[in-house]
């Protein structure tokens, strides 16, 4: 049995799939797979990059309200951060870094076009 690599994105480019042995699969297949592969990578980069902003931001927040305010509703919202910001960062990711494969895969098919 092949061990995974504990993050599922580092799986994605390991050598058993750059093989040279696997079955040729057709464009669509493989541009779905890698359209896939890729909103995965963003949607996990999206999320570690919310999660470290939500923490500091939520426990920034915390502290501040605690020592200047006292705990109120904005202490609430802060503490909130902490799984907002990695949910919103990863949805955010995911798009962005899907859209961006989408437009140069556009761009490659219109360039590979005029020739």
């Amino acid at each position: 049995m092949e061990k995974l690599h504990p993050f599922p994105s580092f799986h994605f480019f390991s050598a058993k799939t750059l093989s040279y042995h696997q079955p040729k699969q057709s464009w669509m297949a493989l541009f779905l797979t890698s359209f896939k592969r890729l909103v995965w990578l963003g949607m996990e980069v999206g999320f570690f990059i919310g999660f470290a902003c939500g923490y500091l931001y939520g426990l920034g927040g915390f502290f501040y309200d605690l020592l200047l305010t006292g705990i109120n509703q904005g202490t609430w919202l802060a503490l909130n951060a902490l799984w907002g910001m990695p949910l919103l960062f990863s949805v955010l990711g995911g798009g962005s870094f899907g859209g961006l494969f989408l437009l140069y895969a556009l761009l490659k098919k219109l360039s590979t076009a005029r020739r």
